[in-house]
């Protein structure tokens, strides 16, 4: 359960709060709003204001209490804690507070003590982290059921349990228990977080992005909402903006590593091989918790020619994830440049024999078993230029879901590759290719392809619909809205073609 460190507050502010000392009723009013509003900084100072003037104030002391464990700062927590006068600390609002500061300061077994036969779902909450702390996940997940078992139920529970499954990669676990915890409080951040994650994980990434925007919408300056808008910007390959909020996020947090995993994931998309060494370097500690990242940089090692150092971190990923198919080809590549072709083939021998293996697949599996001196080479080598259906099949599957995710370039990059080993025999490849290309601002590129596909498929309203809003976005406004005519009588009741007729004829 990460917690991710925010900025302070300026010191001009706290200045200006020292300065104008206003009355402990207006700073713990206003410390209220600030909690309420998930400004947790703000509160902290506020409170920390308040109790200047009034020391011994037992609701101001909790808030700030709370404050502290929500920024994740489990010893200032403590200490706080300690301020509280002993007559309160049997209460069990008290034990749960000290109990989720010891789990922050990593003080398992205290937390475990402080809250034994407490029966709240928030003290199973909390036992269940205690036990992660403690690395006994059997304990954890008994923890969960018993908190889920109580009423009424805890959204939080099932909102730290679902990011639970989610690191453990139970998808599923994670959708019902997310949608659980937001039925119960639409606007709970921790779990509009992990199901924006999750839909992320799951490649829906527009999807993704709205669900990070409803956050910042909720908070606006949520770390980890915009760092994960950050992430699913770059990955849909709208870099600028990706880099705009991840310069924004280092300024408040210079040493993130997934700060500078953005801003080198950016830089890989240009094939800037030197800043993505550059900028993921001085994290390489990091990089073993960190899967994308740490295939991106030993991509960059090969890339500039340092197979040697990229088979360190690709052996601990490959270890852990012997599926993943680009880890599996960049390993393979890696032993291959370093002088280990025998064990380069035995990595990627697995992946050639599939019969939806890629061409650029099976054109390094015919390299490596060249070098090994291994009869299939030539074969490898033969079927490198023959597509199977099956990989023809997850190629348009690749693209259309690159389509979907509105990741143009990716999409733009596969349907091409589906064309240059087929032809131009696909009229729904050519639509969707060029309406990739006309997001890419390619307009003449986009055009081509969409009249190719209509000349494929006349009587395709859909196809018809791409290439008459291509024709004027070109110029050719007649013969456009001509087109559009022809898709409206073909599919009357698409709601889509309507409206770009009734656009390209008001003009």
């Amino acid at each position: 359960m990460k917690i991710v460190s925010r900025p302070f507050l300026s010191v001009s502010l706290v200045a200006a709060l020292s300065a104008c000392a206003p009355a402990p009723e207006t700073l713990f009013a206003d410390g209220k709003a600030a909690f309420e509003a998930h400004e947790y900084r703000t509160a902290w100072i506020l409170l920390e204001q308040a109790l200047d003037q009034r020391p011994n104030n037992t609701e101001m002391q909790f808030l700030l209490v709370e404050s502290l464990l929500k920024l994740g700062d489990g010893e200032r927590a403590n200490l706080n804690l300690r301020e509280i006068s002993p007559e309160m600390r049997d209460q069990e609002r008290f034990r749960l507070f000290q109990a989720e500061a010891d789990v922050l300061r990593g003080r398992f077994d205290e937390a475990l003590a402080g809250i034994e036969n407490m029966e709240r779902a928030s003290a199973h909450r909390l036992r269940a982290l205690a036990h992660i702390g403690k690395r006994d996940m059997e304990s954890a997940v008994e923890s969960f059921e018993s908190g889920m078992k109580l009423e009424p139920a805890s959204p939080l529970l099932l909102a730290t349990y679902a990011r639970f499954e989610f690191e453990r990669g139970n998808w599923n676990i994670v959708d019902e228990l997310s949608s659980e915890a937001l039925e119960l409080e639409p606007q709970l951040i921790d779990a509009l977080l992990i199901r924006a994650e999750l839909l992320q994980r799951r490649n829906e990434l527009p999807q993704s992005l709205a669900a990070f925007e409803r956050v910042i919408a909720i908070h606006g300056s949520n770390f980890e909402a915009r760092l994960g808008k950050a992430r699913v910007l770059a990955e849909m390959g709208m870099g600028q903006e990706a880099l705009e909020i991840a310069k924004r996020l280092q300024a408040e947090l210079p040493d993130s590593p997934e700060v500078a995993a953005i801003r080198a994931g950016v830089a890989a998309q240009s094939a800037d091989w030197e800043t993505v060494r550059t900028t993921l370097q001085p994290f390489e500690r990091n990089l073993p918790q960190m899967p994308d990242a740490a295939i991106l940089y030993a991509e960059a090692l090969i890339e500039l020619g340092l197979p040697g150092q990229a088979v360190i971190y690709l052996a601990t990923q490959f270890e852990q994830q012997p599926s993943w198919r680009k880890l599996r080809v960049l390993y393979a590549t890696a032993l291959s440049e370093s002088g280990n072709p025998n064990d380069a083939d035995a990595v990627l021998s697995p992946l050639a024999a599939r019969p939806d293996a890629a061409p650029d697949e099976l054109r390094l599996a015919a390299e490596i078993a060249d070098r090994v001196g291994a009869s299939d080479a030539a074969r490898l080598d033969r079927r490198s230029e023959a597509p199977t259906p099956e990989w023809v099949g997850g190629q348009i599957a690749q693209a259309d879901r690159a389509l979907r995710n509105r990741q143009w370039v990716q999409a733009e990059t596969a349907y091409l590759g589906i064309i240059e080993r087929l032809g131009p025999s696909n009229a729904m490849v050519l639509n969707n290719l060029a309406f990739a290309q006309g997001e890419l601002g390619k307009t003449e590129q986009a055009l081509e392809s969409a009249l190719a596909a209509a000349q494929l498929a006349p009587t395709n309203a859909s196809i018809l619909d791409t290439a008459g809003t291509l024709l004027i976005a070109n110029g050719q406004s007649a013969r456009g809205i001509e087109m559009l005519r022809e898709a409206e009588k073909l599919a009357p009741d698409n709601p889509a073609i309507k409206r770009h007729l009734a656009e390209a004829e008001a003009t």
